[in-house]
């Protein structure tokens, strides 16, 4: 097992709606915790969301017509990795995750076997106007 830990420093954010990121991470890993900052504008309470895909934060969406086999998209919540989080306090959050919980596997293909090395975050904070999040996120992946 080999630990890891990423930074993600000075995300831009607009308040009183979803903020999306595409951060670099490891493809399959076990999730150990989770903190993010507010570190600009009102300090306010926010929601955070892991997904494991890109689609899930993108706005395209497909039924994929009459054909069952057809191409669809599958809701985002299907690609939630943890339920949703809730700020601490007003700009703060720290969560450690369990064993049980946060096993995160990128769902996004790159060629035939190749996983996409990202993790889709979306902080939701409160109020309205410009923010910036400091993220940093843990886990532990098992090499070899």
């Amino acid at each position: 097992m080999k630990t890891y830990e990423r930074d993600a420093r000075s995300l831009p954010a607009q308040g009183g709606q979803p903020n999306y990121w595409a951060i670099p991470y490891p493809g399959e890993c076990q999730l150990t915790k989770l903190i993010v900052t507010q570190q600009g504008g009102t300090i306010v309470p926010f929601d955070v969301d892991i997904f494991n895909a890109l689609i899930a934060v993108t706005d395209s969406r497909s039924s994929g017509g009459g054909d069952p086999a057809g191409d669809y998209t599958v809701d985002p919540h299907n690609h939630r990795v943890v339920s949703t989080l809730h700020s601490d306090t007003p700009g703060h959050l720290f969560v450690q995750f369990d064993d049980s919980v946060g096993h995160f596997v990128n769902k996004d293909v790159a060629g035939s076997t190749n996983r996409v090395q990202k993790i889709y975050l979306q902080i939701t904070p409160e109020g309205s106007g410009e923010m910036t999040f400091d993220v940093t996120i843990g886990s532990i992946r098992d090499i070899g």
